[in-house]
């Protein structure tokens, strides 16, 4: 893929020469972000995503032209051959390729040897009890409860 420049009547516009086994970079799909050729040295600061192409001699578009809207939501016109999908979409699909493609393992942890595993005994209860003894009921001090006539809780504040 080279870039040209076309002469024009005020200024010179950049066009894509596509060689035939690069013809991925004009298999245009609605939007897909694609690259003008005016941008392909520098960086425009803005996504271009295709929206539809305009053959010639339709109207408003005597030349025909691809209809482009940036990520800001201006629309934008391009000529035909100034206009690619742009090379980083190759890049990301090839990498979910090789993410789709990737061998499937199990997750978690792998099962442990079974000559390091120990063997199973049978569970003997050893009588045990659990929990904090009971105290001894000789020890308890037991009072009866004599009734004062006061109010319970914790006094009013006077105010």
């Amino acid at each position: 893929m080279k870039i040209i420049e076309i002469e024009a009547n005020i200024v010179p516009r950049k066009a894509y020469v596509v060689e035939s086994d690069e013809q991925q970079y004009l298999e245009f799909t609605n939007g897909i972000e694609v690259l003008p050729a005016m941008y392909y040295e520098s960086d425009p600061g803005v996504k271009f995503y295709y929206r539809k192409k305009h053959e010639p001699n339709t109207p408003g578009w005597k030349d025909g032209g691809h209809e482009c809207v940036e990520e800001n939501g201006a629309v934008r016109a391009f000529y035909l051959d100034s206009l690619i999908v742009h090379p980083r979409y190759f890049k990301r699909k090839a990498k979910a390729q090789a993410i789709l493609n990737k061998p499937k393992g199990k997750r978690g942890r792998p099962k442990m040897d079974p000559a390091l595993k120990k063997t199973p005994t049978v569970y003997v209860p050893t009588g045990g009890k659990r929990g904090r003894p009971k105290m001894d009921p000789a020890l308890k001090k037991s009072t009866v409860y004599v009734k004062t006539g006061g109010k319970r809780g914790r006094p009013k504040k006077n105010s």
